[in-house]
């Protein structure tokens, strides 16, 4: 079908399920969880936070081929700017913001956004350097495994397949441990896999294994604690707030991410071949493994153990979110 459908079809279901969301759940808030307000979209707030967003993340993708300091993406920053100025504007003279700007001010709202946006960058850069040195002809290169697309998604697998298993389990252990120490241990754990990376990638079993522990364990865990996290430290009336700036957050930095490994291999090719050296590769990962542990510096705002409810008839211990 080609690579465009690898974007299409996921969009295709995203938006058959906004559609469907509207008939299949409830339009209003269940018994006990009171709500300030009318239940309805802040369109002009939504809209704005769109652009700026939707620019932001363009202008990354356009910036390899165009350049930080041109016209183009000069522009596309300026439109970036004013338009989230405008939202901030818009948020603080709406009666029921789409984002309360109080929210984002709260110890564990902005600690989480912070961290979920160190945490995309620094796994984007593996999840891209990845299958670059999956990709790469080895006997041109003299290194890589000259894998097609169908063999490198069998080599994700089973890191991808990991993650599905380790965030239940890391959300249990948030309820046992607290989300600060189970993101700490995760963020540690995604390092050692990125430095087992930059010693040991000439096997297949060794890209596997990298893959499993800092993709598989080490994001996987990290991710669901963050959202247990930042749900443990809000009301459960801003509960879809709250993790819809900490996905966000880690949206943008994964698009900074993707950025880095493009200009990190770039920057080191050999002269005869032009493909990437493989020092570029070992770099990159040993730059991602720096990037995963900086949040260590300020893990101490993060949420602790998950606090008592705060409402009668509100129980944050049978949420479904902090095992998801």
């Amino acid at each position: 079908l080609g690579r465009r459908w690898v974007f299409l079809l996921p969009t295709l279901v995203v938006a058959a399920l906004a559609i469907a969301a509207q008939c299949a759940l409830p339009r209003r808030s269940s018994p006990g969880v009171r709500r300030a307000g009318r239940e309805t979209l802040e369109w002009r707030g939504a809209l704005l936070l769109t652009v700026a967003l939707g620019t932001l993340m363009f202008n990354l993708s356009r910036i390899p081929r165009t350049g930080w300091l041109t016209t183009e993406s000069l522009t596309l920053f300026t439109v970036m700017l004013v338009s989230g100025a405008c939202w901030v504007a818009a948020e603080r003279r709406a009666t029921a913001p789409l984002i309360g700007l109080r929210l984002l001010g709260r110890r564990g709202v902005w600690s989480s956004a912070v961290v979920a946006a160190v945490l995309g960058a620094g796994s984007a850069v593996p999840a891209y350097l990845f299958p670059q040195l999956l990709a790469m002809p080895s006997q041109v290169a003299g290194f890589g495994f000259t894998a097609s697309a169908s063999q490198v998604s069998l080599y994700l697998f089973p890191a991808y397949l990991c993650a599905m298993f380790v965030g239940p389990l890391s959300g249990q252990l948030v309820r046992w441990c607290g989300s600060r120490v189970v993101v700490a241990a995760a963020l540690l754990v995604t390092a050692v896999g990125l430095l087992f990376a930059v010693a040991w990638h000439s096997a297949p079993w060794h890209v596997v294994l990298g893959l499993v522990v800092a993709i598989g364990i080490g994001v996987g865990a990290a991710g669901t604690a963050l959202y247990a996290g930042t749900v443990a430290s809000v009301d459960p009336s801003d509960t879809g707030v709250a993790t819809s700036v900490n996905m966000a957050a880690r949206g943008i930095g994964a698009a900074l991410g993707v950025q880095i490994s493009a200009a990190v291999l770039s920057s080191d090719t050999n002269p005869l071949t032009k493909l990437p050296t493989e020092d570029s590769f070992r770099f990159g990962f040993l730059l991602a493994a720096i990037l995963v542990v900086l949040p260590l510096a300020i893990i101490a705002f993060l949420p602790g153990r998950a606090a008592a409810p705060s409402r009668p008839g509100v129980s944050r211990a049978a949420d479904p979110v902090l095992g998801s």
